[in-house]
């Protein structure tokens, strides 16, 4: 940081030095085309001689009246005591720029008895634009540190923000695994309790894959569609090993998303969702749904359930909220999830997002 605004300064102070050459050049110009128009035209290099090192000089003060300006700033608690300084620095910019180029012009007219004469001339036009100069440039100090304090405080705001919402969104993440943990141990007990042995092994092994998954991919908020698809497989499995042949899933996944952007751990708790109030909820068998299909540039994902569908009091519960929750904190206003009842009267959850591809399917 230190040395980035070391090179700013350096081109501040060299943009004086140019400014001032720029107007000099200018000058000369003026002076070389005025004096051919009055018929005593001076050449080109006297034209600089009488112009430039004037402008040079002013430059010059420029630079130091601009390090003075950062010395002693007028800033609130300071103004009453630098004041003064910066007023009696005015009157002394003024006089040297003012006596240097009085001396300029004795130099060129080769006779230094003029120099008192030009003085006096030039502080009579030229010492009250000199002081609103001085003060021009204190004022262009404090807007650029202004500025710059604006920008350096914008930077560190936005850094704090991006860290909550990393943060925030690692404390969604680590609350729905618990959650889903809980859930799958609680099938497990109850398995056992029965005496399936068999099936409590399955279980268990694939929690453990489920488990393995989401330590892998414990600092990625997003992963491809298709990792989220194999996972949910895994969950599915062991949910139909508690349910039997009351648990039937229909896929109806477009190939082309396979490697679309989601979440992690989007589709588990959707999945769960529909099973705890479509399947559970009911006697007999029923089916869960899961759908991936473009739309335009998005992607839309359902999960829907032939169970009783919902109810004008029923809350999103654990799983939906904070899935609801991480959607905000990572797409904003750019996705949603809309809960309701689809055509058969069962549940219906979808999830719309913005269609982003891998970076792996990119370089493909």
């Amino acid at each position: 940081m230190e040395s980035t605004q070391t090179k700013s300064s350096h081109a501040i102070l060299g943009a004086f030095l140019g400014i001032a050459l720029l107007f000099g050049l200018v000058e000369a110009g003026q002076v070389y085309v005025g004096t051919g128009l009055r018929g005593n035209q001076f050449s080109l290099g006297v034209s600089l001689l009488h112009t430039v090192p004037g402008w040079l000089l002013l430059g010059m003060l420029a630079i130091a009246v601009y390090s003075a300006a950062g010395r002693f700033p007028l800033s609130r608690g300071k103004l009453h005591k630098h004041l003064p300084l910066h007023i009696a620095g005015a009157t002394v910019f003024a006089v040297l720029h003012l006596a240097g180029t009085a001396a300029f012009s004795a130099v060129r007219a080769g006779d230094w008895g003029v120099l008192g004469a030009e003085f006096s001339r030039l502080f009579s036009f030229y010492f009250a634009l000199d002081i609103l100069l001085y003060f021009a440039v204190i004022g262009t100090h404090h807007a650029i540190g202004y500025y710059q304090e604006a920008r350096s405080r914008e930077r560190a705001a936005l850094t704090l923000e991006l860290d909550l919402r990393e943060a925030r969104l690692q404390a969604l993440q680590s609350r729905l695994n618990p959650h889903f943990l809980f859930n799958t141990l609680n099938t497990a007990s109850s398995l056992a309790l029965e005496g399936e042995r068999e099936a409590v092994t399955e279980v268990l092994g694939r929690l453990s894959e489920v488990l393995r998954y989401y330590l892998d991919h414990s600092t990625e908020h997003e992963v491809e569609l298709s990792r989220e698809l194999r996972i949910t497989e895994d969950y599915l499995a062991i949910q139909r090993i508690r349910f039997g042949e009351r648990l039937s899933v229909e896929w109806d996944i477009d190939g082309a998303m396979q490697q679309a952007l989601v979440p992690t751990m989007l589709l588990q708790p959707l999945v769960e969702n529909a099973i705890s109030h479509g399947i559970a909820a009911q006697r007999g068998s029923g089916t869960v749904r899961i759908t991936a299909r473009p739309d335009k540039n998005r992607l839309r994902i359902a999960v829907e359930d032939s169970g009783p569908g919902f109810s004008p009091n029923t809350g999103d519960g654990i799983g939906l909220a904070t899935t609801r929750e991480r959607l905000e904190n990572l797409y904003g206003s750019e996705c949603e999830l809309i809960c309701g009842n689809g055509g058969n009267g069962g549940g219906s959850v979808t999830v719309s997002l913005p269609f982003r591809l891998a970076a792996s399917a990119n370089v493909r």
